[in-house]
């Protein structure tokens, strides 16, 4: 596709759906473009196969097997968006992905820590197992076709190589992978991989070298075995690998595959030279609320609510922008631009103010060097109120091109879009985002409100939709309510928030939180995984999708996920709730208490953290200490008041001050007309006082009618005494499957 003419046919024929803006990459059967989806305003990535080889297939033959691809809906699968024939060209479209390949990490590191290369397997595993279900083969599984952003594998190209290996069958094996390969694989692998690293466990060894032997039986029925053999725990051999099964070919091939990604990312003959960040140091930055100028604090919103805006504009530019609600902290203690550029490890600063008055508004912007505060650019901007959305535009677009040596196409790039034509309607949703960071019971309730006035005023506001669907998300987190009634509030408002906009990171999130509320494992993972995928620095969206990982064990996934949060947001204080939670279901209380008190140091007004304090102090055995924590704050507006209380209960039941546990009960008891609350910390203090017969039957109701604490405390040790009871373990365990 490199001839100029074909091209600006190319362009013409499609300009009404999709504006070429660059090409990405030519291989030897696609051409890849960066284009823009006009429908829908978003970046894509284009491929349009080479004019011989859609001769060789057909326009017919292409659409009909690409289409089989489309129904694929994975986390590690990359999507078919769209495809066609137009003016004889055969294409399609797939989601953008501002990552890289796993070919061009491996030539760039040479070789991949250990964790990362068993993740990759894991994730490609999934996708296998769960394309060969729908009866969909790859047939071409190379590492230039595994796509790796924010520690997530996706594998790509399903639709052209099933296309081509049906015009080409007799090359391609069942399996997508050609026999001359494997042969070469099975052949040429070491007696050992442990001689050429020696940091592989045995276990890692063992199920690489079973995925890759020579004699089909000896191999592994399907990918999953694999990955199970792989073992979460690196110090067991997992179940899977002392079995032989008889082996259906299909099947060992896609192990075999899975094998040969896991062998190239564990055994490559490289010195490992640490992992440099995909976006450079010079390209980070950090966005302050802008300061009001209006004599009137009750509009601090606004310069708030621009300022999270603009940095929603700054990321998609490609730069690294740290700290939406850390900037805020940081900003209300009064600290210059160097310092917020020290704590927050960026290498600029945007600052500023705004004034609005009547339907004018003027903004004021400086961009700061971190290293020495200098002034690299500053400008103001005087324009009507409804033109808020193109200043924002046209501040992102200066500073990316202040940060950065080019800006793709910058006339065609939409970095902020308009997505309310009215102003209050606009206005009103920045208050409510500037409520909703409060984190509080009543500062959320207020949120939902004016969230629904936006709505009202602009019923195609799509971010309003997705700022009832967040508030109505966290208030069963902080206040006793009907977690079902809320839970079914916040999916459809994040429903009809995507109906309007597909592209929604946060309603995406919301959706993901929900599901994994409702014990709907598998779907909140899906929903995590794409929230992320459109973008990668929304905090929220991996601290939510850590807490999930956590509650089903998957402790080293949380782990990432809660660090790449915490790399974002430094200081904000919800999101340093995450690594406690973390290492207190893992029960590591010494790292996890030392985490909260600093936490608590640094602003101890946070009520959240207070609470897991005593939590942690709890699960430790420091009953006592734990009882005069929780004593202290049974009011507080931002913890649910029954959980304070049933842990509060807990404590004082295994601190063998059992009448005035019983005293806390009665008042819980009280305080919900004479029921008991269904929530699964409760049922632990009842398990304790040897009331068990109610313990399950609160155990039940909390299941059931979904405790959303559960998600938060569901691996802890408080828990323990459920788990040991039959009906406790199998009701825990619907919370748990996957």
């Amino acid at each position: 596709m490199a001839d100029v003419a074909s091209l600006d046919r190319l362009k013409a024929a499609l300009d009404e759906r999709y504006r070429i803006e660059r090409t990405l990459g030519a291989g030897g059967m696609a051409t890849v473009y960066l284009a823009r989806d006009v429908k829908h305003d978003r970046d894509v990535a284009l491929k349009v196969l080479r004019p011989e080889l859609a001769a060789v297939l057909g326009a017919d033959r292409f659409l009909a097997e690409i289409r089989i691809t489309a129904a694929l809906d994975h986390p590690h699968i990359l999507t078919l968006i769209d495809s066609g024939e137009t003016d004889r060209f055969l294409w399609y479209v797939l989601p953008y992905v501002r990552g890289e390949s796993l070919r061009d990490r491996l030539n760039r590191e040479g070789q991949l820590p250990l964790e990362d290369a068993l993740t990759i397997a894991r994730h490609i595993a999934g996708a296998l197992e769960y394309a060969h279900r729908q009866g969909v083969i790859h047939r071409d599984i190379k590492p230039e076709n595994i796509l790796l952003f924010e520690g997530e594998a996706m594998l790509t190209d399903f639709g052209i190589a099933l296309a081509v290996g049906v015009a080409a069958g007799t090359r391609l094996t069942e399996s997508g992978l050609s026999l001359g390969i494997i042969a070469k694989l099975l052949a040429d692998r070491p007696t050992s991989l442990r001689t050429l690293r020696d940091t592989v466990p045995e276990v890692v060894e063992a199920a690489v070298a079973k995925a890759l032997a020579k004699a089909p039986a000896d191999r592994f029925m399907k990918a999953s075995h694999f990955v199970d053999a792989l073992g979460r725990e690196r110090n067991a051999v997992a179940p899977a690998l002392l079995a032989a099964p008889r082996l259906r070919s299909r099947r060992w091939f896609l192990a075999a595959a899975v094998g040969l990604i896991a062998l190239t990312a564990v055994w490559w003959q490289l010195t490992p030279s640490g992992r440099p960040s995909a976006t450079p140091q010079h390209m980070s930055i950090a966005v302050m609320p802008l300061t009001n100028l209006s004599g009137d604090p009750s509009n601090d919103y606004f310069g708030a609510g621009l300022a999270e805006e603009m940095t929603g504009a700054l990321a998609k530019a490609g730069l690294q922008v740290i700290g939406r609600t850390s900037a805020r902290a940081l900003a209300s203690r009064g600290l210059d631009a160097r310092e917020v550029a020290r704590q927050l490890r960026v290498a600029s600063v945007l600052e500023g103010s705004v004034r609005r008055d009547g339907d004018r508004v003027r903004v004021s912007v400086t961009l700061s060097s971190g290293v020495d505060g200098s002034i690299t650019w500053n400008e103001q901007y005087e324009r009507r109120l409804q033109d808020i959305f193109a200043i924002q535009a046209e501040i992102a677009r200066t500073v990316a091109t202040q940060l950065r040596a080019t800006l793709a196409d910058e006339s065609r790039v939409s970095l902020v879009r308009q997505e309310t034509t009215d102003p209050e309607a606009h206005s009103l949703y920045l208050q409510g985002l500037y409520l909703w960071n409060r984190r509080n019971a009543p500062s959320v309730h207020r949120a939902v409100g004016l969230f629904e006035e936006a709505v009202k005023r602009d019923p195609g506001y799509a971010r309003a939709y997705a700022g009832i669907a967040l508030a109505k998300a966290v208030l069963p987190f902080y206040e006793d309510v009907d977690t079902d009634e809320v839970v079914e509030e916040a999916r459809e408002a994040a429903r009809r928030a995507l109906a309007i906009d597909s592209t929604l990171t946060e309603a995406w999130a919301v959706q993901g939180l929900m599901n994994a509320c409702l014990w709907k494992n598998t779907e909140s993972e899906r929903d995590f995984n794409r929230a992320i995928a459109l973008d990668s620095t929304a905090a929220t969206a991996r601290f939510w999708y850590g807490l999930h990982l956590t509650h089903l064990g998957r402790f080293a996934e949380a782990h990432r996920q809660l660090a790449r949060a915490g790399e974002l947001e430094p200081v904000s204080p919800v999101i340093r709730i995450g690594p406690i939670l973390l290492l207190i279901n893992q029960r590591r209380y010494r790292e996890a208490e030392a985490m909260v008190r600093q936490l608590l140091d640094d602003d101890p007004t946070f009520g959240l953290a207070a609470f897991h304090l005593g939590a942690v102090l709890a699960d430790a055995g420091r009953f006592d200490e734990a009882v005069s924590t929780l004593s202290t704050m049974l009011e507080l507006p931002s913890v649910r008041a029954s959980e304070v209380q049933s842990t509060l209960a807990y404590a004082l039941t295994r601190g063998g001050r059992t009448v005035e546990a019983q005293r806390v009960i009665g008042v819980l008891r009280a305080s919900k007309g004479g029921r008991l609350p269904p929530s699964a910390v409760l049922a632990a203090a009842l398990m304790a006082l040897g009331e068990r017969e109610v313990a399950l039957d609160v155990l039940q109701a909390a299941v059931e009618q979904h405790d959303p604490m559960i998600v938060i405390h569901g691996r802890s040790a408080r828990l323990d005494g459920l788990r040991t009871d039959p009906r406790g373990r199998a009701l825990l365990a619907i919370t748990e499957a996957q």
